[in-house]
């Protein structure tokens, strides 16, 4: 009589249930990997989940919609894939994005311009001069002399952002079906989510401001008259410049932003900056002026 003498194997800790398996196979194809990570298997990292995918042989996930082929054909060739994700579109992979574009037969530019900030206000002042008004989006798509509208979502945020730099109207694009602008409960117009969250901070805890204040209006002096803040808060005969800043690692905006902050030392200007890590805990940052406020 043999004796057999092989331990029995323990089944890993981390080994996929049938469950987990059917689950996969069945709803892995429809959406993207966060997605389904959060919806159906948010003890498995999107690492391990894509892992087993591509080892049971599923390799598509979410198919890519028209709307999304349509924004990819026309922002691929001007825009990093990172820039495309965290702009259009943000349930897409950079990895995704860069395989659907070579799926279209899309390609980068080989040398893609850099701007100087002010060459580009420049350029968008002329275009306005031009036409008598702010350039609409159609305008700017015809127009190849200039740089592209994508361009300024590129160095500014969005293209609202860089007409409000320009001192001109804001012109608020509806680019690819989606409102690149905000209205705030008292109808106050905000540039981005982040400053909708700001505004209706202020306007609940009951703080009084003034919105896109040129700095040459409070600034005895102070002649450079497209400079706006994004909020001025007046307490006590004192007055006190609030601005988001939500790009500093751009190095175009991080000296934008250096500017303001040295324009508010300079001047005995109170400064109340802010940054995308401060959203989450307003109270932080801006709870002083609610005790302040009369």
């Amino acid at each position: 009589m043999k004796i057999n003498n092989k331990k029995e194997r323990k089944p890993r800790k981390d080994a996929w249930t049938e469950g987990e398996l059917k689950i996969l196979r069945e709803k892995y194809e429809s959406m993207s990997i966060s997605e389904f990570r959060e919806r159906y298997l948010p003890s498995r990292t999107e690492i391990s989940i894509m892992c087993k995918a591509n080892k049971i042989g599923l390799s598509s996930r979410r198919k890519w919609t028209p709307e999304e082929n349509k924004i990819l054909i026309e922002v691929y060739e001007s825009m990093l894939n990172e820039d495309i994700k965290n702009t259009y579109l943000p349930n897409r992979t950079v990895k995704a994005i860069q395989d659907q574009g070579k799926n279209l037969g899309l390609k980068k530019l080989n040398a893609r311009r850099e701007y100087d900030e002010e060459e580009l206000i420049t350029h968008l002042k002329n275009y306005a001069n031009e036409l008598g008004r702010t350039p609409s989006g159609d305008d700017m798509k015809a127009n190849k002399n200039i740089p592209s509208l994508s361009t300024y979502v590129r160095y500014f945020g969005n293209y609202s952002i860089a007409c409000k730099e320009a001192g001109l109207d804001i012109n608020c694009l509806r680019l690819f079906g989606k409102d690149s602008w905000y209205y705030a409960s008292n109808g106050d117009l905000c540039l981005s989510k982040a400053e909708l969250s700001i505004t209706e901070y202020l306007i609940e805890n009951n703080i009084k401001y003034e919105k896109e204040v040129y700095y040459s209006d409070f600034i005895e002096g102070y002649s450079q008259s497209l400079k706006r803040c994004d909020w001025l808060v007046k307490l006590n005969n004192e007055s006190i410049v609030i601005e988001y800043f939500g790009m500093p690692e751009k190095p175009y905006y991080k000296r934008k932003m250096d500017f303001k902050i040295d324009l508010c030392k300079r001047n005995n200007i109170k400064l109340i900056d802010l940054y995308r890590k401060d959203l989450s805990d307003l109270d932080k940052k801006l709870k002083t002026l609610t005790k302040q406020n009369p």
